[in-house]
């Protein structure tokens, strides 16, 4: 499976909650949106672990199988089909994660996360179940 990993579900694998252990291990292939990847940076900078958490981090990115997605033209189209849905359902969800379920319906990538009001984005993959 094709897994798109949310700042959330990555603090729960850092912290070996075995629900995201077992599914990041089980992924073939594994994305960090860039807006995820800010939203981690944003937050190491307030903890008293900044090198030790960019570190893990650098380690993770290095390996093979994990991409970084970045925003482009086409996800910019994306990010405003699922604003609009969502605001004409009367469910919006915070700005940042518009952007990261654009970039996981643009490269077709499941959303590991906590985060329940993903599963109101249309045609959008959310783990767990």
């Amino acid at each position: 499976m094709m897994l798109s990993v949310d700042a959330n579900a990555y603090r729960a694998f850092v912290d070996n909650d075995p629900v995201f252990v077992e599914a990041i291990q089980s992924a073939t292939q594994l994305a960090f949106p860039v807006v995820v990847l800010g939203e981690l940076r944003a937050a190491f900078r307030h903890g008293t672990r900044r090198e030790q958490n960019e570190e893990i981090l650098r380690q993770i990115l290095a390996r093979r199988r994990v991409t970084i997605h970045e925003i482009s033209q086409a996800t910019s189209v994306i990010y405003a089909q699922i604003w609009s849905e969502l605001r004409a359902m009367g469910r919006p969800i915070p700005t940042n994660d518009v952007w990261i379920a654009a970039q996981c319906i643009e490269h077709d990538f499941a959303l590991l996360t906590h985060d329940d009001h993903f599963r109101h984005v249309p045609g959008f993959r959310v783990l767990p179940r």
